[in-house]
């Protein structure tokens, strides 16, 4: 019979210590351009564990624009550099 883990209110809160909160854009961390966030609940409980970056259209366009600078950094065998693109950058763009 498996053991059963008893995660002690201590343990807990040290674990949802170490867990980023914030966006990962280009990498750096940081909050929501509006400054919004969402409550990440335990589902058998109901009970808010953590706040989490609530991420803006704004936000999704830096991460796409940083997303997008990337092929040109990694040189000609990238996508960039042959002239393929595999992949859609934007809502709405399209392949060709």
């Amino acid at each position: 019979m498996p053991e059963t883990a008893i995660v002690t209110p201590e343990l807990e809160r040290l674990l949802l210590s170490t867990i980023p909160t914030g966006l990962l854009i280009n990498g750096q961390w940081r909050d929501a351009s509006g400054g919004g966030t969402f409550a990440v609940e335990d589902p058998a409980t109901g009970r808010t564990l953590l706040e989490i970056a609530d991420a803006t259209s704004a936000d999704a366009m830096a991460a796409l624009d940083a997303a997008d600078a990337v092929p040109v950094l990694l040189g000609a065998d990238s996508p960039a550099g042959t002239g393929r693109d595999p992949a859609p950058r934007r809502p709405g763009d399209r392949t060709g």
